[in-house]
């Protein structure tokens, strides 16, 4: 843990990170929409020169409420940051301790701590790439695997796989869609080893489950996806741009390139410790089936980072959205810890012909792994701290995907600003700002004549309400920018902008509700059954 924790730390104000500015900023707004006590966060008013964006519907919150919780208690924006990133590690060595106890490891708790924590991907997260969402989602992989070997013969496996695979929606969508396609493949594989349907039941039970509880979350964010431009990330997916791992050549000059050369890295050293861990175990152990089928997911992923797969990228739902094929690594680098452990075994069989080579493609792993990591924390540098202020206060780009549907324009500077005041067209007029907060604004207006059109240059979303006087004022959209408008009657009068909850949340908390109680219920009444039914 002081490996990866004291560098981290000491990295002052934080490590230089591809994506740590935007999500800087993305904190820090999503922790004051939470202080003003307006509800769920659901428009970041900033973006866009100030006309917002409904991106706090689409990001999952658990992350950043967690950085929020940290910054009400009086930390910076970046140690909040390091805070978080190291409580995630330790969840997510703890659950691989879990799991390898539950493989019938107990010998194996300190070496997997060390592996989870100087694991080159989590690493990469830490100094290299700042995948935010994606990190601490993956962190609960771990407990995932934990319940999933667990489940086959208690209850209680199925309940913290359930709680697991919500709690990385809550984090971060496709992580929790990865998750899913490696348990669904373990499934599909233990079902047809042992000619049982079970497995698929147990896997089917776990999604739903899961799905249920991130529900308040996930169905306004699935659901309400054709009210900002997502379609947009199609210049990113892996067959247009060059992201596969053996996309040669690779650019030296560009950013992703590089961290695509370290992923292809990563396997290289992941197939070399799989390699000698298949080698040197006979599949008749006792050590040997209890994970061998790790085997399966660690190679459907490799197969999708491969060009020769882009036809599945086309037909998995859901797998696009990815975009960078070698995220589904991470993953991946859990599944195979395992592989690297098996020489420590003090009960492992192995086999004669083939120790010695195997032996020595774990020791190659083992090296590649550590020595990966080593220079990934030697060679990280530090931000300018002159760049905090700037990001705080004029912001970055925001992805161009939750630009709002309405708004037309492609060259909209996508740079943070003020929310603008309303303009009246054709009358003298005074408007003066009551209160301005991310989901609710109130103006007073005074209009010398009328009655007058008047312009808010904050984007239109069919969540605004506006009321003139408290009385609901309905909101036409501007078509050439995406803006909104309305009438106004001569006279002093005062505007009040709100939003309400987006479609399906309701739904949502009804089924998160009803999941809920009956996780809880099980999880005392019933720990046993739900394994063994």
């Amino acid at each position: 843990m002081a490996f990866l924790a004291l560098p981290y730390l000491w990295t002052d104000p934080y490590p230089e990170n591809i994506d740590i500015g935007f999500h800087l900023r993305f904190a820090e707004d999503f922790s004051t929409a939470m202080s003003e006590g307006d509800g769920w966060p659901d428009w970041d008013a900033r973006p866009f020169h100030g006309r917002g964006t409904s991106a706090f519907r689409y990001y999952a919150p658990l992350p950043y409420l967690g950085v929020s919780l940290f910054r009400h208690c009086g930390f910076s924006i970046c140690a909040a940051f390091k805070i978080l990133m190291l409580v995630a590690a330790a969840i997510g060595a703890l659950g691989m301790r879990r799991w390898v106890f539950i493989l019938g490891w107990p010998w194996a708790l300190e070496w997997v701590t060390l592996l989870c924590l100087t694991s080159p991907p989590v690493l990469i997260h830490f100094y290299m790439v700042f995948f935010f969402q994606n990190f601490v989602a993956m962190m609960f992989f771990p407990w995932l695997l934990a319940g999933w070997w667990d489940s086959g013969t208690s209850g209680r496996g199925t309940l913290v796989g359930i709680a697991a695979l919500a709690l990385m929606g809550w984090c971060h969508l496709p992580s929790a869609m990865m998750a899913g396609y490696a348990i669904l493949v373990l499934a599909v594989v233990e079902a047809a080893m042992n000619r049982i349907v079970r497995p698929l039941s147990r896997a089917a039970f776990i999604v739903a489950g899961s799905g249920m509880l991130m529900a308040p979350y996930a169905l306004p964010a699935l659901l309400t996806r054709g009210e900002i431009s997502f379609d947009r990330l199609q210049a990113v997916f892996p067959w247009v741009y060059r992201s596969f791992l053996d996309s040669l050549p690779f650019d030296p000059d560009h950013m992703w390139d590089h961290i695509r050369k370290m992923f292809l890295f990563v396997t290289i050293f992941l197939v070399t410790g799989m390699l000698g861990g298949a080698m040197v175990t006979r599949k008749s152990s006792s050590t040997y089936r209890h994970w061998w089928w790790c085997v399966f997911p660690v190679i459907f992923f490799l197969f999708l980072n491969l060009q020769i797969s882009a036809p599945v990228w086309r037909i998995l739902p859901g797998l696009p959205v990815l975009q960078m094929p070698w995220r589904l690594l991470f993953p991946a680098s859990f599944l195979v810890i395992p592989f690297f452990l098996i020489p420590l075994s003090p009960g492992a069989s192995f086999r004669p012909f083939f120790r010695i080579p195997g032996r020595t493609l774990i020791g190659l792993g083992w090296v590649g792994w550590i020595g990966l990591s080593s220079i990934i924390v030697w060679n990280h540098k530090a931000m300018d701290s002159k760049e905090i202020p700037k990001i705080m206060s004029v912001g970055i780009g925001y992805p161009v995907e939750y630009l709002p549907r309405t708004c037309p324009r492609e060259d909209l500077p996508c740079q943070a600003g003020s929310k603008p005041l309303p303009r009246v067209s054709g009358a003298s007029s005074a408007i003066l700002l009551l209160t301005d907060r991310m989901a609710f604004s109130e103006w007073q207006a005074d209009l010398a004549t009328g009655p007058a059109s008047c312009t808010l240059d904050i984007h239109w979303d069919p969540c605004w309400r506006l009321s003139i006087d408290d009385c609901i004022t309905p909101i036409q959209l501007e078509a050439t920018c995406g803006v909104m408008l309305f009438n106004i009657e001569a006279g002093k009068h005062n505007l009040r902008l709100t939003r309400v909850s987006p479609g399906y949340r309701d739904i949502g908390w009804l089924l998160g509700g009803i999941a809920l109680i009956a996780w809880l219920y099980c999880s005392v009444r019933f720990r046993g059954i739900l394994g063994d039914g």
